[in-house]
């Protein structure tokens, strides 16, 4: 629910006005390119620390839930989504595109709305398959190997963000 509500807030954002602000204000998108390359190195090194730990019991009852109240939880995915710089990047991109200068209102609205199904939909249904008990079982065998890919992978873009002249 919190990566659901952060794509919507990006989407309402977006069409609000903040591409045209980053747009005119090139010094506010690199200071988010900044900031996403760093967040990407510690997310590159909090997946490498995790590949490098032993294996993680698996939940030992069917619907048992992660660490955490339901709000700590909704929290963490929303805060995960909201400084997520690819959201920013692609609501920019998606709006960009939508919404004309002197487009009706009801375009952003629909934009808006449409990311509020589809992330419903896509994001709920992420939720279930990847809490089925043959999926967690699978995850947990193969999440060493998945955590250093990732932490490889976030920290290349990473420096490519950090390095990169545009």
């Amino acid at each position: 629910m919190g990566v659901m509500t952060g794509t919507v807030v990006w989407a309402a954002l977006t069409t609000a006005g903040l591409s045209a602000l980053l747009s005119s204000y090139s010094t506010a998108l690199t200071a988010i390119k900044i900031a996403g390359g760093f967040y990407l190195a510690w997310l590159a090194l909090q997946a490498l620390i995790s590949a490098a730990r032993g294996p993680e019991p698996l939940p030992s009852a069917p619907g048992q839930t992660p660490e955490g109240t339901w709000r700590s939880r909704y929290l963490r995915g929303l805060i995960i989504q909201i400084t997520n710089p690819k959201a920013a990047l692609v609501w920019i991109a998606i709006v960009s595109i939508g919404v004309r200068e002197g487009a009706p209102v009801w375009v952003p609205l629909a934009i808006v709305i449409g990311a509020t199904i589809l992330s419903i939909v896509i994001h709920g249904t992420y939720a279930q398959v990847f809490s089925a008990p043959g999926v967690v079982h699978l995850y947990g065998r193969a999440r060493r190997g998945i955590d250093a890919t990732l932490g490889v992978t976030f920290g290349y873009v990473a420096y490519r963000l950090l390095t990169s002249d545009t």
